[in-house]
């Protein structure tokens, strides 16, 4: 049975409504009271209580539609999301990652996550070295492995990096590729000739880095 009364509380008119249920609702001079719902969210009003349904249909739903890959995947396959009415990434998991990586390798993306960087530097530092000290051994492990691997990488950065200490090469201030005032990567086309650097800024690299790799894995073929 629903029964509403009001009374003078300090001068403020208190209002308690008592819903079917025995749920009650304080509402004091317009202020309404925040509660916290099983997921972890604070809502404020009579939004709490169909936050509240939605919350307990969600933990019962098994699937979800996808709005980027047009599919229905078990809700597993989404991100929670406290903000949304069903608590889930309106995109699976897979879609969100894509959505990320191509925003990251726009020039806003990069920008962002420069600003990001020189304002948390200290606090990105402090955790990548307790990340360190944990994993000391996995860290050697890893070493050790990729240098097996890539032992003619290592040396011929290292050699490079040597010989730009005793004077032997100089680092330029511009890109030999694109031209522009960056700072510069040494960059190898043939690993086995160490001394023989080119000069590229962090983009060129990454597309040179790119061609070698075409250019091997198609010497790889051809050889096999």
């Amino acid at each position: 049975m629903h029964a509403m009364f009001s009374r003078n509380v300090g001068g403020s008119k208190l209002a308690t409504e008592t819903r079917a249920g025995g749920r009650e609702e304080e509402v004091n001079a317009g202020r309404i009271k925040e509660r916290e719902c099983e997921c972890g969210l604070r809502i404020r009003g009579v939004g709490y209580w169909m936050h509240v349904r939605v919350c307990r249909e969600r933990k019962d739903r098994r699937s979800k539609f996808c709005r980027g890959c047009q599919l229905e995947l078990p809700v597993t396959e989404f991100y929670t999301r406290r903000s949304r009415a069903d608590g889930l990434y309106y995109r699976c998991k897979q879609c969100a990652r894509m959505d990320v990586n191509v925003r990251r390798n726009t020039p806003r993306g990069a920008d962002i996550r420069k600003l990001y960087y020189r304002k948390n530097r200290k606090r990105i530092l402090a955790r990548l070295g307790q990340r360190r000290k944990m994993n000391i051994e996995a860290n050697r492990r890893y070493a050790r492995e990729y240098y097996r691997k890539h032992g003619e990488r290592v040396r011929a950065a290292y050699n490079a990096r040597y010989a730009i200490r005793r004077g032997i090469l100089k680092r330029p201030k511009l890109c030999s590729s694109c031209g522009r005032r960056r700072k510069v990567q040494g960059h190898h086309d043939d690993y086995a000739k160490q001394l023989e650097v080119r000069w590229l800024c962090a983009s060129c690299h990454k597309v040179a880095d790119n061609e070698r790799r075409r250019r091997d894995s198609a010497l790889g073929r051809i050889t096999q």
